[in-house]
């Protein structure tokens, strides 16, 4: 994941469902040089999976979802500080999760994600929020 200032947040799934998230700063890119990771902390979400599988951080960077085999996860971002912000409980977003799982992604406005699965010709999933804050309706919008 990478927010507007191009920071990098690479998140790792565990065997017990409990990811990890790690920082790569700005200034790691285009020096040439290894570049370290400077902060990895777990997640405070608990699945039964190798999770999580993805995630995403609005184009703005006020918001994260975070996506496990069967949970949306979803964070909103105190004064830009992605990794204070994710440190914090998430609120689960609720949906049908029946072969969901693989990729989630803001729309561009911010105002609405997508989900697709694994497969062959997957469709692809929107959801449709509700007040701006999770939660709201799903439809297939391509198979």
């Amino acid at each position: 994941m990478v927010d507007p200032q191009g920071k990098v947040y690479l998140i790792g799934y565990i065997e017990s469902g409990r990811g990890m998230v790690s920082h790569l700063p700005s200034s790691a890119w285009g020096s040439g040089q290894v570049a370290n990771i400077e902060t990895t902390q777990f997640l405070p979400i608990h699945t039964h999976h190798h999770d999580p599988v993805s995630g995403d951080i609005s184009r703005d960077g006020t918001e994260i979802l975070i996506k496990s085999k069967s949970n949306i996860y979803y964070w909103k971002v105190d004064n830009g500080d992605v990794m204070t912000s994710l440190m914090k409980p998430p609120v689960e977003i609720l949906f049908d999760h029946d072969g969901l799982g693989e990729a989630i992604c803001f729309s561009s406005d911010g105002q609405n994600f997508y989900l697709v699965t694994e497969g062959h010709n997957p469709p692809l999933y929107l959801f449709t929020r509700l007040n701006g804050q999770g939660g709201g309706s799903s439809s297939v919008i391509g198979k």
